[in-house]
């Protein structure tokens, strides 16, 4: 069984992941900017192909990850802008007690 001693050892190594390779993201939600968040953002792996969940008919394979704190504020259809791209949340894993893990696609 995992203790909060425990619990609180692996936030620290989901903080040092993210801090290794870190980036600063402003999400935009209901034409609301909010405050930036430090993330790591990370492309699938080809052995490992992120496959979004679909809506209806339609599937999506995901184009990153988003690593973020338990504290990370994101939310499915938020979107944010990397490196000039605009990126579109489709996806937040829910239930997470050690890190937040969203999937984006590039929409522009």
């Amino acid at each position: 069984m995992i203790d909060s001693h425990d619990l609180a050892n692996m936030q620290d190594d989901i903080a040092a992941l993210i801090a290794d390779d870190s980036v600063s993201i402003t999400i935009r939600r209901d034409g609301q900017n909010l405050t930036a968040q430090t993330v790591r953002l990370v492309p699938p792996g080809r052995s490992d192909p992120r496959v979004a969940r679909s809506d209806g008919a339609k599937e999506t394979v995901a184009d990153v990850l988003v690593l973020g704190p338990v504290t990370l504020d994101i939310k499915k259809g938020d979107k944010f802008i990397y490196q000039g791209l605009l990126h579109e949340v489709i996806f937040v894993e829910p239930g997470q007690d050690i890190s937040i893990e969203a999937e984006a696609v590039i929409r522009g």
